[in-house]
Protein backbone atom coordinates (compact mmCIF):
# COMPACT_ATOMS: atom_id res chain seq x y z
CA UNK A 1 0.00 0.00 0.00
CA UNK A 2 1.22 3.45 -0.94
CA UNK A 3 1.87 6.45 1.83
CA UNK A 4 -0.88 8.27 -0.46
CA UNK A 5 -3.69 4.68 0.62
CA UNK A 6 -2.32 4.98 4.41
CA UNK A 7 -2.36 8.64 4.68
CA UNK A 8 -6.34 8.58 2.52
CA UNK A 9 -6.86 6.29 5.13
CA UNK A 10 -5.96 7.41 8.42
CA UNK A 11 -5.78 11.00 7.78
CA UNK A 12 -6.07 13.16 11.07
CA UNK A 13 -9.23 15.30 9.96
CA UNK A 14 -11.02 17.90 12.20
CA UNK A 15 -14.82 16.96 11.64
CA UNK A 16 -15.42 21.13 11.04
CA UNK A 17 -12.55 21.75 8.43
CA UNK A 18 -13.09 25.17 6.99
CA UNK A 19 -13.13 25.46 3.15
CA UNK A 20 -10.88 28.28 2.83
CA UNK A 21 -7.95 26.69 4.28
CA UNK A 22 -4.70 28.63 4.94
CA UNK A 23 -1.33 27.50 5.56
CA UNK A 24 2.62 28.76 5.00
CA UNK A 25 3.94 27.98 1.76
CA UNK A 26 4.82 25.14 1.29
CA UNK A 27 8.84 25.26 1.29
CA UNK A 28 9.61 21.40 -0.64
CA UNK A 29 8.38 19.10 -2.53
CA UNK A 30 8.66 15.62 -1.18
CA UNK A 31 8.75 12.32 -2.86
CA UNK A 32 8.76 8.62 -1.50
CA UNK A 33 11.72 6.87 -2.52
CA UNK A 34 10.14 3.49 -1.99
CA UNK A 35 7.16 1.92 -0.50
CA UNK A 36 6.42 2.38 3.15
CA UNK A 37 5.88 -0.37 6.09
CA UNK A 38 2.93 -0.46 7.75
CA UNK A 39 1.88 -2.39 10.76
CA UNK A 40 -1.39 -2.65 12.63
CA UNK A 41 -2.66 -4.38 15.62
CA UNK A 42 -6.12 -4.52 17.11
CA UNK A 43 -7.56 -6.60 19.95
CA UNK A 44 -6.71 -6.04 23.58
CA UNK A 45 -3.13 -8.29 23.05
CA UNK A 46 -0.56 -6.23 21.44
CA UNK A 47 2.84 -7.38 21.34
CA UNK A 48 4.54 -4.24 20.45
CA UNK A 49 6.01 -2.19 24.02
CA UNK A 50 6.83 1.31 21.81
CA UNK A 51 10.38 0.31 20.83
CA UNK A 52 11.78 2.26 18.10
CA UNK A 53 15.42 3.32 16.67
CA UNK A 54 16.29 4.99 13.60
CA UNK A 55 19.83 3.48 12.24
CA UNK A 56 21.95 5.56 14.90
CA UNK A 57 19.84 9.05 14.79
CA UNK A 58 17.55 8.21 17.29
CA UNK A 59 16.12 5.75 19.30
CA UNK A 60 12.85 5.77 22.53
CA UNK A 61 9.90 3.93 23.52
CA UNK A 62 7.05 5.25 22.26
CA UNK A 63 4.36 6.36 25.56
CA UNK A 64 2.14 3.41 26.48
CA UNK A 65 3.48 1.59 23.18
CA UNK A 66 0.87 -1.06 24.22
CA UNK A 67 -1.57 1.36 22.79
CA UNK A 68 -0.56 2.14 19.64
CA UNK A 69 -2.77 0.68 16.56
CA UNK A 70 -0.32 1.42 13.93
CA UNK A 71 3.29 2.55 12.85
CA UNK A 72 3.99 3.53 9.24
CA UNK A 73 7.89 4.32 8.14
CA UNK A 74 8.56 5.94 5.15
CA UNK A 75 11.89 7.04 3.65
CA UNK A 76 11.43 10.53 1.14
CA UNK A 77 13.60 12.22 -1.37
CA UNK A 78 16.22 9.98 -2.49
CA UNK A 79 16.48 8.40 1.37
CA UNK A 80 17.32 11.86 3.09
CA UNK A 81 13.86 12.46 4.95
CA UNK A 82 13.07 9.97 7.20
CA UNK A 83 9.22 9.70 8.53
CA UNK A 84 7.16 7.77 11.42
CA UNK A 85 3.82 8.00 12.70
CA UNK A 86 2.37 5.83 15.59
CA UNK A 87 -1.10 6.27 16.02
CA UNK A 88 -2.68 5.73 19.25
CA UNK A 89 -6.47 3.71 19.77
CA UNK A 90 -8.07 6.63 22.01
CA UNK A 91 -8.74 10.16 20.81
CA UNK A 92 -7.91 10.69 17.60
CA UNK A 93 -4.17 11.06 18.36
CA UNK A 94 -0.37 10.39 16.38
CA UNK A 95 2.81 11.02 17.56
CA UNK A 96 5.44 11.62 14.88
CA UNK A 97 9.45 11.26 14.59
CA UNK A 98 10.71 12.51 11.65
CA UNK A 99 14.21 13.30 10.45
CA UNK A 100 16.70 14.49 7.97
CA UNK A 101 20.59 15.72 7.84
CA UNK A 102 21.95 18.74 8.50
CA UNK A 103 24.23 20.18 6.21
CA UNK A 104 27.82 19.74 6.58
CA UNK A 105 28.31 23.61 7.05
CA UNK A 106 25.65 24.26 9.17
CA UNK A 107 26.23 24.00 13.18
CA UNK A 108 24.29 23.18 16.14
CA UNK A 109 23.85 26.34 16.88
CA UNK A 110 23.29 28.05 13.50
CA UNK A 111 20.23 25.12 12.98
CA UNK A 112 19.19 26.22 16.07
CA UNK A 113 18.74 29.93 15.10
CA UNK A 114 17.59 29.45 11.85
CA UNK A 115 14.43 26.91 13.03
CA UNK A 116 13.84 29.25 15.75
CA UNK A 117 13.37 32.45 13.52
CA UNK A 118 11.65 30.51 10.85
CA UNK A 119 8.83 29.51 13.89
CA UNK A 120 9.33 33.07 15.35
CA UNK A 121 8.01 33.79 11.11
CA UNK A 122 4.92 31.37 11.20
CA UNK A 123 4.20 32.56 14.30
CA UNK A 124 4.45 36.37 13.55
CA UNK A 125 1.92 35.38 10.57
CA UNK A 126 -0.84 33.23 12.15
CA UNK A 127 -0.88 34.54 15.76
CA UNK A 128 -4.02 33.01 16.73
CA UNK A 129 -3.29 29.04 15.34
CA UNK A 130 0.64 29.48 16.05
CA UNK A 131 2.88 30.09 19.09
CA UNK A 132 6.39 29.23 19.64
CA UNK A 133 9.16 29.12 22.31
CA UNK A 134 12.07 27.76 23.43
CA UNK A 135 13.64 24.89 25.75
CA UNK A 136 16.79 23.07 26.42
CA UNK A 137 17.57 19.22 26.69
CA UNK A 138 20.54 17.22 27.16
CA UNK A 139 20.73 16.78 23.31
CA UNK A 140 20.70 20.92 22.70
CA UNK A 141 18.90 23.40 22.72
CA UNK A 142 14.98 22.95 21.59
CA UNK A 143 12.48 24.73 19.12
CA UNK A 144 8.73 24.29 20.47
CA UNK A 145 5.82 25.03 17.74
CA UNK A 146 1.71 25.13 18.87
CA UNK A 147 -0.29 24.57 16.48
CA UNK A 148 -4.48 24.88 16.42
CA UNK A 149 -6.49 24.17 13.42
CA UNK A 150 -3.52 21.78 11.45
CA UNK A 151 -4.65 19.12 9.13
CA UNK A 152 -2.11 16.04 8.22
CA UNK A 153 -1.68 17.06 5.05
CA UNK A 154 -1.34 14.93 2.03
CA UNK A 155 1.47 12.74 0.52
CA UNK A 156 2.60 15.46 -1.44
CA UNK A 157 2.89 18.15 1.84
CA UNK A 158 3.15 15.26 4.79
CA UNK A 159 3.01 16.14 8.31
CA UNK A 160 4.93 17.10 9.92
CA UNK A 161 7.12 18.19 7.30
CA UNK A 162 4.70 20.43 6.02
CA UNK A 163 1.89 22.09 8.46
CA UNK A 164 -1.52 22.80 7.08
CA UNK A 165 -3.53 25.09 8.83
CA UNK A 166 -7.05 26.17 8.54
CA UNK A 167 -10.19 28.12 9.61
CA UNK A 168 -10.64 31.54 10.04
CA UNK A 169 -9.00 33.31 12.86
CA UNK A 170 -9.40 33.06 16.41
CA UNK A 171 -11.76 30.03 15.08
CA UNK A 172 -12.77 27.58 18.36
CA UNK A 173 -9.86 24.40 18.05
CA UNK A 174 -10.84 21.43 16.25
CA UNK A 175 -7.24 20.17 16.40
CA UNK A 176 -4.10 20.72 17.85
CA UNK A 177 -0.53 19.80 17.11
CA UNK A 178 2.67 20.24 19.17
CA UNK A 179 6.59 20.39 17.88
CA UNK A 180 9.60 19.83 19.17
CA UNK A 181 12.72 20.34 17.28
CA UNK A 182 16.31 18.90 18.15
CA UNK A 183 19.94 17.98 16.75
CA UNK A 184 21.64 14.98 17.09
CA UNK A 185 24.89 12.78 14.98
CA UNK A 186 23.83 15.71 12.93
CA UNK A 187 20.41 14.99 11.88
CA UNK A 188 17.61 17.19 12.68
CA UNK A 189 15.22 15.41 14.75
CA UNK A 190 11.54 16.25 15.11
CA UNK A 191 9.53 15.30 17.41
CA UNK A 192 5.10 15.85 17.09
CA UNK A 193 1.85 14.81 18.26
CA UNK A 194 -1.56 15.60 16.36
CA UNK A 195 -4.78 15.27 18.31
CA UNK A 196 -8.06 15.91 16.00
CA UNK A 197 -11.37 16.58 17.57
CA UNK A 198 -15.19 15.51 16.43
CA UNK A 199 -16.66 19.09 17.51
CA UNK A 200 -14.49 22.36 17.71
CA UNK A 201 -13.36 22.60 21.60
CA UNK A 202 -14.49 25.07 24.20
CA UNK A 203 -11.38 27.35 25.34
CA UNK A 204 -11.54 25.94 28.41
CA UNK A 205 -11.51 22.41 26.83
CA UNK A 206 -8.75 23.33 24.18
CA UNK A 207 -6.83 24.58 27.35
CA UNK A 208 -6.55 21.03 29.02
CA UNK A 209 -6.47 19.06 25.49
CA UNK A 210 -3.40 21.22 24.92
CA UNK A 211 -1.98 20.47 28.41
CA UNK A 212 -2.32 16.75 28.01
CA UNK A 213 -0.84 17.18 24.46
CA UNK A 214 2.42 18.71 25.38
CA UNK A 215 2.29 15.94 28.49
CA UNK A 216 2.72 13.15 25.90
CA UNK A 217 5.34 15.03 24.01
CA UNK A 218 6.85 15.65 27.25
CA UNK A 219 7.19 11.97 27.71
CA UNK A 220 8.21 11.30 23.92
CA UNK A 221 11.06 13.38 24.23
CA UNK A 222 12.12 12.33 27.76
CA UNK A 223 12.58 8.79 26.08
CA UNK A 224 13.79 9.89 22.92
CA UNK A 225 17.02 11.95 24.57
CA UNK A 226 17.41 9.31 26.91
CA UNK A 227 17.91 6.47 24.61
CA UNK A 228 19.80 8.71 22.24
CA UNK A 229 22.26 9.45 24.63
CA UNK A 230 22.88 6.08 25.75
CA UNK A 231 22.91 4.70 21.84
CA UNK A 232 25.69 7.94 21.57
CA UNK A 233 27.62 7.27 24.54
CA UNK A 234 27.56 3.09 23.55
CA UNK A 235 29.09 4.29 19.82
CA UNK A 236 26.23 4.26 18.15
CA UNK A 237 26.63 7.53 16.15
CA UNK A 238 27.22 6.98 12.13
CA UNK A 239 28.66 9.28 10.07
CA UNK A 240 27.33 11.24 7.19
CA UNK A 241 25.56 8.27 5.68
CA UNK A 242 22.37 8.20 8.38
CA UNK A 243 20.08 8.81 6.01
CA UNK A 244 21.49 7.19 2.82
CA UNK A 245 20.11 3.85 3.42
CA UNK A 246 16.55 2.64 2.68
CA UNK A 247 14.31 2.55 5.35
CA UNK A 248 14.59 -1.19 5.37
CA UNK A 249 17.67 -0.50 7.38
CA UNK A 250 15.44 1.26 10.40
CA UNK A 251 14.46 -0.61 13.09
CA UNK A 252 10.31 -1.40 11.98
CA UNK A 253 8.32 -2.57 15.47
CA UNK A 254 9.23 -5.60 16.82
CA UNK A 255 7.25 -7.62 18.80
Amino acid sequence: MTLAALLAATLIQPAHASASADAPPAAATYRLSENPTHVEWSGPERPWRGDHRFQNVFCLRFPDGSRVTAMTEAMFNDHTLYFSRAMYDEARTSVYVVTSRLPATLSPAAEFNAQRERAEGVAARFPDRVSTSTATSALGPVVIERLRNVSEGSVERPFPFERSLFGEPNESASSLSEHRTLTNAGSRIEIAALQGFPKPLSAADEAAAAAALSGLLDRTEAALVECTLEMNLAGGQRGSDSHARSADAARAPQP
